[in-house]
């Protein structure tokens, strides 16, 4: 469902259609079909999950976002991924690489605890001192500044749980993902978990933590 922002040749940002994607094996390219005229030899590209205000692009780090399913990141979309681009004329068509301007973490858990290997991840709440969600304005270099609702903790759920029964790693079991923004951060990672199966009369919820500090640069993703 993505879509991209381009300037036309009078100036005036369009909207393209959903991406299509050719290749089910290679969603790193699609195609987007837009309104308006173009006849330059490079036009401005904007990729971003909210519309134009006048003339500043904005995007909305989603403080709560959704997996469907481990290892998993079609949801970077809709939870805040951005970017720009030139797109350079190619025959009938125009051509450009996304340059991505918000930061990603790939969350991938194990555990050798018996209780943890009988429970599920049902989410990832990520804790910070400053801002990492709320909309944000996209200077022309895509520099990303928050310009309001900002919120310190960024909740990922995933659904029915993803098994966390691996004492190594094993993204295909659990590995979870979230849109952040840049910056250097100090995060507490809180894992939700749930067991189903030592209870006999209900379940149990519990929580195991982390800390770290990351420099998370734009367009990177970090384990």
């Amino acid at each position: 469902s993505d879509k991209i922002w381009v300037k036309d040749d009078a100036g005036t940002w369009q909207q393209s259609g959903a991406v299509t994607i050719p290749s089910a094996t290679d969603k790193a390219k699609g195609f987007f079909a837009l309104t308006g005229t173009y006849t330059g030899a490079s036009h401005d590209v904007v990729y971003s999950n909210k519309p134009f205000s006048g003339t500043q692009a904005q995007v909305e780090i989603k403080a709560t976002q959704t997996q469907s399913a481990p290892n998993n990141f079609d949801h970077a979309g809709e939870s805040g991924d951005c970017g720009i681009a030139t797109a350079s004329k190619n025959g009938n068509a125009y051509k450009f690489t996304l340059n991505h301007k918000a930061a990603y973490l790939c969350f991938i858990p194990r555990s050798s605890n018996p209780y943890v290997n009988r429970s599920k991840l049902i989410k990832i709440e990520i804790m910070c001192d400053d801002d990492i969600a709320g909309t944000y304005n996209m200077a022309t270099d895509g520099t990303l500044t928050l310009a309001s609702g900002g919120s310190k903790t960024i909740t990922v759920t995933t659904g029915s749980g993803f098994a966390i029964d691996n004492s190594t790693e094993d993204m295909s079991k659990n590995a979870t993902y979230a849109v952040v923004a840049p910056g250097t951060h100090t995060f507490r990672i809180r894992y939700w978990l749930r067991n189903t199966v030592d209870n006999p009369s209900g379940t149990i919820e519990g929580t195991v933590s982390k800390y770290i500090t990351l420099n998370c640069t734009a367009g990177a993703i970090h384990d």
